[in-house]
């Protein structure tokens, strides 16, 4: 259970506890999507999150620890989403589309996260890694499963990840600042040559 998930009979010194910590991993989420991992300090989480240096040392060992629970909680959502979809025993191809719908739903929701997760990619971080490994081996399966069933052609499904989850790679670098919307096409009638 994280660490500021509600406890029966809390105190209110408690709920503010938890409060600050969800305030504090907000402020560092934008911040690590603005400038990376590397590049942010913990003089900045706390200037955004507007609390002291060593109160967010009260909530986390270091930047690391914060990082890493950032990462938790989000690709533990979209583990919790997918296994939704899984349960539901739609036809791969089916299962894939509804699995990319949520997805996207998600990164669209936490645009700041949908950079981290997709340009954000540093060595330090391979739980990161393996969990977008797992993503992609999971689309390779029912990939495998719609091309089995008929469903699906393709010249080999360990390539055609990359061309379901693109549009969401995409679109972390189109829209780079939050957005109430993603950016529309004017669509302006050609003229004739």
């Amino acid at each position: 259970m994280p660490a500021d998930a509600p406890t029966p009979r809390e105190t209110r010194k408690e709920r503010e506890f938890r409060s600050h910590r969800r305030e504090i991993l907000r402020a560092a989420v934008q911040l690590f999507a603005e400038h990376g991992y590397h590049q942010t300090t913990m003089q900045m989480i706390a200037e955004r999150a507007d609390f002291s240096v060593g109160y967010l040392y009260k909530h986390f060992p270091g930047k690391e620890e914060m990082y890493a629970e950032m990462l938790e909680r989000h690709m533990g959502r979209i583990d919790d989403l997918v296994a939704g979809v899984e349960s539901l025993g739609l036809k791969p191809l089916d299962e894939l589309r509804r699995v990319l719908e949520i997805v996207c739903e998600h990164f669209n929701e936490h645009r700041d996260f949908m950079r981290i997760y997709h340009l954000d990619m540093t060595e330090a971080f391979d739980a990161l890694v393996e969990r977008k490994r797992m993503h992609h081996e999971k689309t390779v399966v029912l990939l495998e499963r719609a091309r089995e069933a008929g469903s699906w052609r393709t010249w080999t499904s360990n390539c055609s990840p990359p061309s379901w989850t693109g549009p969401s790679a995409s679109s972390s670098i189109i829209w780079p600042r939050r957005p109430t919307r993603p950016p529309s096409r004017t669509s302006r009638p050609r003229s004739s040559p």
